[in-house]
């Protein structure tokens, strides 16, 4: 059976945070001064702006709102490593995409990343809902 196709499809790259070489706050669990990031990495994506309605808080803390987000593939994202061995897209909070197709200069923040697309065919998801916050402004 095929995968989901993604509508109007850009080449998006993202500067992933390196979790393992970054200093981190243990009880804010922010990193502390700036976060050591990988090489960068180029990956098709169906981008959209502007938020979502939906609460500021649940009932496991607060939610950060969104600018936006990008929905990718799961097969893209294992051709370039990023599921890992449980099946968790490893694009992380604090990772940042820096391009969106010849938009280039981005600094939009992960926020938070949630699986979609769950085929049973598929043994689970097949899409990837990335979550992005600008902070410049």
């Amino acid at each position: 059976m095929p995968t989901p196709r993604l509508l109007h499809k850009v080449p998006v790259t993202i500067e992933l945070i390196d979790k393992a070489e970054t200093a981190y706050n243990v009880n804010a669990g922010e990193p502390i001064r700036t976060a050591e990031r990988t090489p960068t990495v180029t990956l098709p994506g169906q981008i959209h702006w502007g938020t979502e309605d939906k609460p500021d808080f649940e009932k496991a803390g607060v939610v950060e709102n969104s600018d936006g987000w990008v929905t990718m593939r799961t097969k893209d994202l294992n051709a370039q490593s990023l599921i890992d061995e449980k099946g968790n897209p490893g694009i992380l909070r604090g990772s940042k995409f820096i391009k969106f197709g010849k938009q280039d200069g981005l600094e939009l923040f992960v926020v938070q990343s949630k699986p979609l697309g769950h085929w049973p065919d598929k043994n689970g998801m097949t899409l990837v809902r990335v979550y992005f916050q600008d902070r410049k402004g």
